[in-house]
């Protein structure tokens, strides 16, 4: 049981099982964690190697292949931390697609397959980091490795300047 000062300094007393929603919910079991192997035939996510560098669309990977680790992974938060979590990898996810896939400034991305927006080539690297574990450690190489090829890949100067004028444009 629980015990909170009111405003008005009187004590109420609150009974555990109406705090469950601030505990991690070990109760629900998150589907099973997907692999690059089951999707390498999938043509929305992978273009089969010519050259032998994996080759990927970054956010239809994370989308649709890491989203299960970040579920298992987020078993250890209680529900407000995991929508938080949530929402801030879909918005990294959706970020990327917006940017890389833009018809009028990609900020400066180039994608690796001709005339298809959006494919990187080096995608086992983030194949690599999907685990099916739910250790923070584990889940953080993968947006550790995620980073990297954001950085890698776009003109964070020319982004930086283009969410500057944004910015500027917003009046309160």
């Amino acid at each position: 049981m629980a015990r909170f000062e009111t405003v008005l300094g009187e004590f109420v007393n609150i009974p555990a099982s109406d705090n469950n929603w601030r505990k991690p919910d070990k109760t629900h079991t998150p589907p099973p964690v997907k692999f690059c192997d089951d999707f390498k035939t999938d043509e929305d996510i992978f273009q089969q190697p010519a050259t032998g560098s994996l080759t990927c669309r970054v956010p239809d990977l994370m989308d649709k292949i890491a989203s299960t680790q970040l579920e298992h992974f987020l078993v250890n938060y209680e529900h407000d931390t995991q929508r938080f979590l949530r929402d801030g990898f879909n918005n990294m996810v959706h970020g990327w697609r917006d940017m890389a896939e833009s018809n009028e400034d990609t900020c400066g991305f180039t994608s690796s397959v001709e005339n298809k927006p959006g494919y990187v080539g080096n995608c086992l690297t983030l194949c690599l980091e999907i685990k099916d574990s739910n250790n923070p450690s584990d889940f953080a190489g993968l947006l550790r490795n995620f980073d990297t090829f954001f950085r890698n890949r776009f003109d964070l100067c020319k982004y930086h300047l283009k969410l500057t004028k944004f910015k500027n444009k917003i009046v309160f």
